[in-house]
């Protein structure tokens, strides 16, 4: 099996399972002022206001917190990213090149090391489940998805 390859999520709420692609979907680099591009097109508004309600902020910040708190975490998503890109080899970074970026910091590489296993198993128990609930619609016809009343 290939290598996974980070993949820039086009939004803020996009899952781990969109940001480590296959081979398949490889780019052979990122021209820097595409991804410059890419990064300011970000928005993490929503997610902020939630994350800085549960550190304690109001239900409903100030645009103007949120706007200053997606500055931040935008810079410092752009920085993370050239940083991994400075290790990544002919243009194409994994997960590899950000855990190596952040190598220094033990407690992030090891959230990002549980993250990428609870992805794994999520996906595992999604398709353990859909296999049983196949089995269980072809042992119980009567009850199908179409079932009217």
């Amino acid at each position: 099996m290939e290598e996974p390859v980070l993949k820039k999520p086009k939004t803020a709420s996009s899952s781990v399972e969109n940001v480590i692609v296959t081979a398949d979907e490889k780019t052979d680099g990122v021209a820097s002022e595409n991804l410059d591009a890419e990064i300011n097109s970000l928005s993490f508004h929503k997610e902020l206001a939630s994350v800085m309600y549960g550190f304690g902020d109001l239900w409903n910040p100030l645009p103007e917190t949120i706007d200053l708190m997606n500055q931040i975490v935008t810079e410092y998503i752009e920085d993370m990213t050239r940083e991994s890109m400075n290790s990544a080899l002919k243009g194409k970074m994994t997960y590899h090149c950000l855990l190596f970026s952040l190598r220094h910091q033990q407690q992030k590489v090891d959230r990002i090391n549980q993250l990428i296993k609870i992805n794994k198993e999520l996906k595992e128990r999604r398709r353990q489940g859909l296999k049983e609930e196949a089995k269980w619609f072809k042992t119980n016809p009567k009850h199908s998805h179409s079932h009217s009343h």
